[in-house]
């Protein structure tokens, strides 16, 4: 089974494809907005307005670098990822970074970026690619 997502949806297809990696071979995630748990940054006064009510979500499995780390501790599969985002999207760099701590840890990661922002455009070309990337 796969998952895939963007924006918003890229963190949860990160996130759940991560924490649910018994059900997850292949995960996806094109601009993902996992922006929240960067540390030092003006995202951090919304991760707690966005994960109102929990405590540090930065610390839990809400963050796909904990949930990753938990994976790794309990010995779960771990999918292959398939990560973009455009050059001039805002969250590029976080994007990139993510990628970076995947392949530190030993997850099968392909990447593709493009000249692009944050769009639709750019999107419609990756879920192509993410299509013949897939095991079909």
């Amino acid at each position: 089974t796969f998952i895939a997502g963007l924006s918003m949806g890229g963190y949860g297809a990160i996130r759940n494809g991560i924490v649910f990696s018994d059900t997850f071979s292949h995960v996806a995630g094109l601009s993902s907005a996992i922006h929240f748990f960067d540390k030092g940054t003006r995202e951090k006064r919304y991760n707690r307005q966005f994960f109102l009510g929990i405590d540090e979500p930065e610390n839990t499995k809400l963050n796909p670098e904990v949930a990753f780390a938990q994976l790794l501790e309990a010995k779960r599969p771990i999918p292959k990822f398939y990560i973009s985002c455009g050059t001039k999207d805002d969250l590029y760099g976080i994007n990139v970074d993510f990628r970076e701590f995947l392949k530190k840890n030993g997850a099968d990661v392909t990447w593709d970026e493009e000249e692009a922002g944050h769009e639709w455009d750019f999107w419609d070309s990756q879920i192509k690619k993410v299509l013949e990337w897939l095991p079909l």
